[in-house]
């Protein structure tokens, strides 16, 4: 059998999604969202008017895969499991940056799934550089 190009696997109702071909991309639609924040960047409705989490995944640069589900994942572990203030804005451009906000300090990761690209802190007026 040849290798797939795309696997999914579902474990504890958390989809998993690995690309292996490049220029494939792969929606994903969770349509488990009981309890969830419909005001999320990732909440959609889709042709039928149902609620569910909706996102991209394809092959990064270095042939891994990394999502924005996965950011979403960390951001909520840190908030409600370490209790450390974050916030997640994902950037539907493809060629853009997600931002993940700890305490304040901008962590950017590329929308491409390519990886992360850095940090920055917003410059509070006043404040001495």
């Amino acid at each position: 059998m040849d290798r797939p190009d795309v696997i999914v696997a579902v474990e504890g109702g958390v989809a998993d999604v690995t690309v292996f071909k490049p220029n494939v991309v792969v929606e994903v639609r969770d349509f488990d969202v009981e309890g969830a924040d419909e005001g999320d960047e990732f909440m959609w409705r889709d042709e039928n008017g149902d609620l569910c989490w909706r996102y991209f995944v394809e092959r990064g640069s270095r042939g891994e895969a990394m999502t924005a589900e996965d950011l979403k994942r960390l951001a909520d572990d840190l908030r409600l499991i370490a209790g450390i203030k974050s916030e997640l804005k994902i950037d539907s451009d493809p060629n853009g940056l997600h931002v993940l906000r700890i305490n304040g300090v901008d962590f950017f990761f590329r929308a491409d799934g390519s990886g992360y690209d850095g940090w920055g802190r917003a410059i509070v007026p006043g404040f001495p550089l």
